[in-house]
């Protein structure tokens, strides 16, 4: 919104234990004041869980509302892989994560989000999944602004007439 501008990125941190992470972090440029702020991270109250990220979107609404997706490997399990969601709101900052995918079983994982704004009210995040058996499946979900994430995860044979173009 009026030229604001949002970065995300991926940022290589170094535990207290010598463990190298890395973490979902963001920039926002301010037009008016023709400045960036202080980096935030998108992914803050998952702190304790997170080993790597490796996947990220990013889109924004008409008014200012970010949402960033990550794909994150969870510290529990190198294998299990989860997307959550992160929204940011101005003069708030990043809300908490969310996760957005079902709980796992066994060789399941999900990643490469990518999130497409559809009009001032909605955005879709389509990403793919694995299921236990190394089958890939597009999968999708929708955002509501005034409600949030939906609760079910649709499985897709073609994109829903309401995106025009999404590449995974």
């Amino acid at each position: 919104a009026n030229g604001n501008v949002m970065a995300i990125y991926r940022r290589f941190l170094i535990t207290d234990d010598d463990i190298m992470i890395s973490r979902v972090q963001s920039t926002r440029y301010d037009a008016a004041r023709n400045t960036w702020g202080a980096p935030e991270l998108a992914d803050q109250s998952l702190d304790e869980i997170i080993m790597d990220c490796d996947f990220y979107d990013i889109a924004g609404f008409p008014n200012g509302n970010v949402l960033a997706v990550f794909a994150l490997e969870v510290q529990e399990n190198e294998a299990d892989r989860h997307l959550y969601a992160s929204q940011y709101v101005p003069g708030r900052g990043w809300g908490p994560a969310e996760q957005l995918d079902e709980e796992r079983r066994g060789n399941a994982f999900s990643f490469e989000p990518r999130i497409k704004i559809c009009n001032d009210n909605k955005a879709i995040l389509l990403f793919n999944r694995y299921d236990e058996d190394f089958d890939s499946h597009v999968a999708a979900k929708w955002f509501n602004v005034q409600s949030g994430w939906d609760a079910n995860t649709i499985t897709l044979d073609h994109l829903p007439p309401e995106v025009k173009e999404l590449t995974l």
